[in-house]
């Protein structure tokens, strides 16, 4: 018998099925836990939910966050309560597992009920950011589209592989930082969170990074205290001071490089190269095939560049998602927002939902 059910992150009973589901998921990936939504919907001002359909041995799960349209100043004041959904920072999306490949049943029984209960709750629009690896994803009703190409860097080799195929400016770099004396500190508790957060808001504002991009302390607190094995804090040392750090995101099969930076009078010692291989070991030592470095700012720029000289082999596809629920809405919302905000609507070419550009 099917069982659809909506859980909301700020009920405690609902927290405690969603935490269940999730420890029952194959890969307990971080960006599905009901603390990783939670917080991602406090910073965008929405709600956490997840919906989860069990059917036959089989369960499919969908973290998303749904935001209130009627706080926005181009809301019509003649609208009733609509509402659109967001999927939090990272790789989300439906998940589904227990399936037999090919089966569509479970995708299509999921969608009918989930459609019924998007229409009762007045959503307009849904964007979706789905995982990197297709074989967990939930069969997807609406559009799909290639946003840019993030890089994976396989685990599943030996040091000597690793030492090949990695650029030479890479090999160069970690070399450099050796000489210099650069040495990783491990830290799984967060116990140098002060070190990380200097660094990381150092390089943010380097940077100019926009406020989507910025977390504060709760952020990384919580995260510590309700996903302790979800994570792991990589530091590089110099005379023993911290000057380049990185927060890994931690699943059953993948490790995610997620937040951090380095201090820019320490760049000539080249000690994020030499921290990335650091995480590469730890990671295969942990049973892990994956370490997921992400994407730029923009395609191709030179962050990705310099991501993908760790796996020069290691592009895929990032894809995102959407549906529109209400099109009525969603074209006034869009005429709307043209008329107060005509200089918010210069995003991307595929920015979806095209109202909040």
């Amino acid at each position: 018998m099917a069982r659809f059910t909506v859980l909301n992150a700020s009920l405690a009973a609902d927290v405690g099925q969603w935490s269940e589901v999730w420890a029952d998921s194959p890969e307990r990936e971080v960006f599905a836990h009901p603390a990783y939504v939670e917080l991602e919907a406090g910073r965008l001002q929405g709600s956490g939910m997840c919906a989860v359909l069990r059917l036959e041995g089989v369960t499919a799960m969908y973290p998303f966050i749904v935001r209130d349209l009627s706080r926005e100043a181009y809301f019509p004041a003649e609208e009733s309560a609509a509402y659109d959904i967001t999927s939090p920072y990272g790789y989300s999306g439906p998940t589904v597992w227990g399936h037999t490949p090919g089966n569509d049943q479970m995708a299509s029984e999921f969608w009918r009920c989930f459609d019924a209960w998007a229409g009762a709750q007045r959503i307009v629009a849904e964007f979706i950011r789905f995982p990197l690896f297709p074989e967990a994803c939930l069969a997807y009703p609406g559009d799909k589209w290639v946003v840019a190409q993030h890089v994976v860097r396989s685990l599943q080799i030996s040091d000597e592989q690793l030492w090949r195929e990695v650029e030479h400016k890479v090999r160069k770099n970690v070399n450099r930082a050796r000489r210099d004396g650069v040495t990783i500190v491990i830290d799984p508790d967060g116990r140098d969170l002060e070190s990380f957060l200097d660094i990381y808001d150092h390089t943010m504002e380097r940077r100019g990074a926009s406020q989507a991009y910025r977390y504060r302390r709760d952020f990384f607190e919580c995260l510590g205290r309700e996903i302790p094995t979800g994570l792991c804090y990589f530091h590089a040392v110099v005379a023993g001071r911290i000057v380049s750090t990185e927060l890994v995101l931690v699943s059953t099969s993948s490790v995610y490089s997620f937040l951090g930076g380095t201090l820019t009078e320490y760049f000539d010692h080249r000690p994020n190269e030499l921290l990335k291989f650091e995480i590469i070991h730890w990671a295969r030592d942990h049973g892990k095939s994956r370490f997921v470095l992400g994407g730029g700012y923009r395609p191709a720029d030179g962050i990705y560049r310099y991501k993908l000289a760790l796996s020069p082999r290691g592009a895929i596809d990032y894809i995102q998602g959407g549906r529109i629920f209400n099109k009525a809405l969603y074209e006034t919302l869009i005429e709307r927002r043209k008329r107060i905000a005509p200089e918010g609507n210069d995003g991307p070419p595929r920015f979806f939902p095209a109202y909040r550009a």
